[in-house]
């Protein structure tokens, strides 16, 4: 997965989706699940009771899907959102085996990673501020599948 956005409306998009959305019970739902296909960012939120989706339109995409922690993505967004492009790409660091620090305005997130196979994680860059973060991802395929509603027509 590969997708350039523009970081505001990334943000807005994160913000939407998770609106009305109840405290998290299970991990995985405290995650966002970003899907990139047709040239569009689809970010969705999930509390088994209410899923929601946005849309953000991306540049230089490429298909695939993967799920990262809603709140520091949406923190990270929040801060540079007036920087103009955000490029977010899975990649596997196998590298990447020291505590992994990222600094926002409200919060300091930290995760430990422990050797053994290598951890996808989402990079984010942003580089009119030559920033650059990796988010600990979870496979897409742990998220939930989206609900379908039994004897609707469709």
């Amino acid at each position: 997965m590969r997708a350039i956005v523009d970081a505001g409306d990334l943000y807005r998009a994160l913000r939407e989706a998770s609106k009305g959305q109840k405290r998290k019970s299970i991990p995985v739902l405290a995650n966002a699940l970003l899907e990139v296909h047709d040239g569009r960012l689809t970010v969705s939120c999930f509390d088994l009771e209410t899923w929601t989706d946005r849309e953000v339109r991306t540049m230089g995409a490429e298909a695939g899907a993967t799920t990262v922690p809603y709140r520091l993505l949406r923190d990270l967004a929040q801060v540079w959102k007036d920087a103009g492009p955000m490029l977010l790409e899975v990649a596997e660091h196998p590298t990447m085996r020291k505590p992994d620090h990222v600094v926002t305005e409200a919060r300091t997130y930290r995760r430990t990673i422990t050797p053994g196979d290598p951890q996808p994680c989402v990079v984010v860059m942003v580089t009119r501020f030559n920033f650059m973060a990796r988010i600990v991802a979870t496979e897409a395929e742990q998220f939930p599948a989206r609900p379908v509603a039994e004897g609707v027509a469709a």
